[in-house]
């Protein structure tokens, strides 16, 4: 939080988007401003507000005014050609110029979370088909047992 200087920060994924991860100073609670994420998100750009005295398209929405925001960073997570989420940072404070300098690492933290994801999504993915093919094996396994045993039953019936 002190890198960005930034009041809250939340990590949002999923469809609808939601928050999995978020972090605060404590100056400011509750959900970060939506219709600032699901710009970033239906944009597929990051969205910068320094001051949002200078954005007339963002200042006067519900939620930071509710917050009195005066700064946003919003920046999406893409791997490959998909949006998987957005990393949101807000604060309080009366301006955020260096946001201009944060949103750089942000793409870049946006990136290398992205890929973390996707590498998490292939992991329980192939630990699924691991789960799916030993339980196959365990009822093969069952059937020939069973079909020793009918072979078995068999032969002393005869």
């Amino acid at each position: 939080m002190t890198l960005l200087e930034c009041d809250r920060a939340f990590v949002l994924m999923g469809e609808p988007t939601e928050v999995v991860a978020s972090a605060s100073t404590g100056l400011v609670q509750g959900e970060p401003s939506m219709s600032v994420v699901r710009q970033c998100i239906e944009d597929d750009r990051e969205v910068i507000a320094a001051d949002l005295d200078e954005r007339s398209d963002l200042r006067d929405q519900r939620s930071i005014v509710a917050l009195e925001l005066r700064s946003v960073l919003c920046v999406p997570m893409r791997h490959q050609d998909t949006i998987i989420g957005a990393i949101y940072v807000d604060s309080r404070t009366a301006s955020q110029r260096h946001l201009w300098e944060s949103a750089e690492l942000m793409r870049g933290l946006a990136a290398m979370a992205a890929v973390a994801v996707v590498k998490v999504r292939y992991f329980e993915a192939s630990v699924k088909q691991a789960r799916v093919a030993a339980r196959l094996a365990e009822r093969e396994r069952a059937a020939l047992e069973l079909a020793e045993k009918n072979k078995q039953l068999q032969a002393l019936n005869a």
